[in-house]
């Protein structure tokens, strides 16, 4: 049986707490440290087709609202975030293994 995971990145943003909430109802839904993921069979695409379709709707203003989402200079979330934004962690950890 074939299905789809839906995964969206934790955000401040309207669209990004609309589209958290959305996934987190859904059967499965799995909160990490940085996004929600949800892996859908194709029953549960059927079932819940509308909230799937808003969540389609949101990916644009996702991606728009986020961009400059700047976490306060100097916290733990700033570090975590120029972290993610230049890559860092990925290459180190591929380089130490």
């Amino acid at each position: 049986m074939s299905g789809i995971t839906i995964r969206i990145d934790k955000g401040r943003s309207p669209a990004s707490k609309e589209a958290q909430t959305i996934i987190s109802t859904l059967p499965g839904a799995k909160e990490c440290k940085r996004h929600y993921s949800v892996r859908l069979s194709e029953d549960d695409m059927i079932h819940f087709g509308p909230e799937i379709a808003r969540i389609l709707e949101l990916i644009p203003v996702l991606r728009e609202s986020d961009w400059f989402d700047v976490p306060e200079y100097g916290t733990d979330e700033w570090a975590n975030w120029m972290i993610d934004i230049h890559g860092f962690g990925k290459k180190n950890s591929q380089k130490r293994g």
